[in-house]
């Protein structure tokens, strides 16, 4: 008969017009008389709705790979720890290496003439043409021969 499928449980057939049954939505994909599965004529409806039934074959599979996949996670989150330990070490290297060098060598942002950073730099320009750019501690006059990449 048409429509006719073959409950895993009890091996009878289901009539999908006239009895009540169920799906398993695990891997198996079988059908179940409600009745063999101890599914009441009450619960049905629910399970039509947004609730996953499984059998007890593939909820057991399900669960076994959900066991898996926590302790897995788990090991995989233990395992970041070190990694999070050796970054914060390395930050705190990093963070007294530019302490250090900061007390050797200055900041080039200070040393770079004012003008540079404000909206009219021609303003000061002049003046710093004629000292040496590179060096301002020096403060040497260049030479009249001397080419300037930066003014040019």
């Amino acid at each position: 008969m048409a429509g006719d499928k073959i409950c895993k449980k009890c091996s009878r057939g289901i009539n999908v017009y006239t009895d009540l049954f169920t799906v398993c939505e695990g891997e198996c994909a079988c059908f179940f008389h409600a009745n063999c599965v101890n599914i009441s004529e009450d619960v049905l409806p629910i399970l039509s709705g947004n609730v996953l039934w499984m059998c007890d074959s593939c909820i057991r599979k399900f669960q076994i790979m959900r066991d898996n996949t926590r302790s897995t996670s788990r090991e995989e989150i233990s395992g970041t720890k070190p990694i999070e330990a050796e970054v914060m070490e390395l930050k705190s290297t990093v963070a007294d290496i530019l302490q250090t060098l900061s007390k050797i060598v200055p900041d080039p942002a200070f040393n770079r003439p004012a003008s540079l950073y404000s909206d009219h730099p021609t303003s000061t320009l002049k003046r710093y043409e004629r000292k040496c750019y590179e060096c301002n501690k020096c403060e040497q006059r260049r030479e009249s021969s001397t080419t300037d990449v930066y003014y040019g």
